[in-house]
């Protein structure tokens, strides 16, 4: 259960994603509302920043601006979205599977590629990840396996955990693309990617602010 005190960035980023005017700026702030979420949730699963030992158990430093600053690991990002997963039940699963808006994504060819498959025969579909894709022949990106997901319509529900995995690193790689891939708000494309994007993250973040509210809270 998430107390809603425990994650304040969370609710503040929701009230503005009511006041935003821009998907852009909508997508941005709910992610960032999900960052709050997943980074506690991960917490509690082990994953936090730790010391970066050195062979003879001393903790190792840094050096730089002429200061020492201890070195630390911290959990890669992916390794908390992961662990966020774990606390989805299976109604919002299959809810989030099924979106209207999944199929958008599953049928889409991202700007720019070229060739429906690559070299390996692989669908590429999806969000193509523009912060790691350097060549035309050398593509990064964030599919959803379609013959999965037509299993899973048909009653597979061993394929739930794939899908579910691949529309949350999708919605991670959106993100990235919108911090760090130099987004244009006036490019039809990448608005589109935005806003179909958004309601499946919007009820990815409400559950767990809805859904996992406390008992005192509720009073």
């Amino acid at each position: 259960m998430i107390d809603h005190r425990e994650i304040p960035v969370t609710m503040s980023m929701i009230d503005l994603v009511e006041i935003s005017q821009h998907s852009f700026q909508k997508y941005s702030s709910l992610w960032t509302a999900f960052n709050n979420i997943y980074v506690l949730l991960s917490q509690r699963q082990g994953l936090r920043v730790t010391p970066s030992p050195s062979e003879n158990g001393q903790n190792k430093f840094e050096h730089y601006w002429n200061y020492y600053f201890p070195k630390v690991n911290t959990p890669p990002e992916k390794e908390q979205i992961k662990a966020a997963i774990q606390f989805l039940d299976q109604n919002i699963r299959d809810s989030i599977i099924r979106h209207d808006n999944i199929p958008f994504f599953i049928e889409r060819t991202p700007a720019g590629v070229r060739e429906k498959f690559d070299h390996r025969g692989q669908e590429i579909n999806g969000v193509l990840n523009l912060t790691r894709s350097i060549l035309p022949n050398l593509l990064v990106w964030s599919p959803i396996d379609r013959n999965a997901y037509q299993e899973y319509l048909n009653g597979n529900t061993d394929v739930q955990q794939i899908l579910i995995e691949q529309i949350l690193f999708m919605l991670y790689t959106i993100r990235n693309n919108l911090v760090h891939g130099g987004k244009n708000p006036s490019d039809a494309n990448d608005t589109q990617v935005i806003e179909m994007g958004l309601p499946i993250l919007r009820e990815i973040v409400n559950y767990y602010i809805v859904e996992n509210v406390t008992d005192d809270e509720m009073e």
